[in-house]
C-alpha cells in the first residue's frame, strides 16, 4: 500500500501508526474478548461485513455474508499453525470453532504492543487510534459470536428494517429499498 503523503501528515501531525495485514486482522479478532473461540465461520464474514473499515471484500449470499479472501485466510493460517480449528455441538448443531495457537497467540500479544499508543491507518486513508478500533471489532464479535446464521439474518433484517448506516453504506440505498419490499410481503416468514 503507497502511503506517501498520509504518512508524511501524520508524522507532522505527531501520531504514530501502524497498519495490520489481513492475517493481522483476523489474528487480532480471535485474541478479543479475552481469546474466546469464534463460534462458527461465519461469524468472521458477519464482523468484517458490518466493520465500516474492513480490509476485506464481503459481499452478501443468501444467508450470510461471504468474503473468499476470509475462508482462505482461515485455511493458510490453520496450515500455518496460527488459529486452530475445532468442532463441538452447540444447541444441537455441530459447528466449527476456531482460536488461536500459542504460535496465534505470540502473534496477538506481538499486535496488541505494536498497536498501543499508536493509531492504525484503515483502507490507505483514515487513521483511528489502536484502542477504538480493538473496541469496535471487540463489540461485534460479542454481538455476534455464536449466533446461527438464521440468527444473524434476523438482526441484518432488522438492521434494513430500520435506518442502520453501517448497512446503508455496505448494500446501497436501492438494495435496502428492495430487502424492505421483500420484508414487507415475506414478513411473516421472517
Amino acid at each position: 500500500m503507497e502511503l506517501g503523503w498520509k504518512s508524511e501528515v501524520l508524522r507532522k501531525m505527531g501520531i504514530e501508526w501502524i497498519t495490520l495485514s489481513r492475517d493481522e486482522w483476523i489474528i487480532l479478532l480471535l485474541g478479543l474478548d479475552g481469546r474466546a473461540p469464534i463460534v462458527g465461520e461465519h461469524v468472521f464474514h458477519t464482523v468484517f461485513f458490518l466493520y465500516p473499515f474492513s480490509p476485506f471484500d464481503v459481499k452478501p449470499l443468501f444467508l450470510t455474508p461471504f468474503s473468499p479472501e476470509i475462508y482462505a485466510l482461515l485455511r493458510r493460517l490453520g496450515e500455518e499453525g496460527i488459529i486452530e480449528k475445532g468442532a463441538e455441538i452447540v444447541k444441537g448443531e455441530f459447528v466449527d470453532i476456531y482460536s488461536l495457537t500459542d504460535r496465534g497467540l505470540s502473534r496477538y500479544r506481538d499486535i496488541m504492543r505494536r498497536g498501543k499508543n499508536r493509531w492504525v491507518l484503515l483502507k490507505g486513508f483514515v487513521a483511528k487510534p489502536f484502542t477504538q478500533v480493538a473496541e469496535e471489532l471487540e463489540a461485534l464479535k460479542r454481538t455476534y459470536n455464536g449466533r446461527s446464521p438464521k440468527s444473524i439474518l434476523k438482526v441484518l433484517l432488522n438492521k434494513a428494517r430500520s435506518e442502520d448506516p453501517v448497512l446503508m453504506a455496505q448494500l446501497g440505498e436501492r438494495s435496502i429499498e428492495f430487502l424492505r419490499l421483500l420484508i414487507r410481503y415475506g414478513a411473516s416468514a421472517l
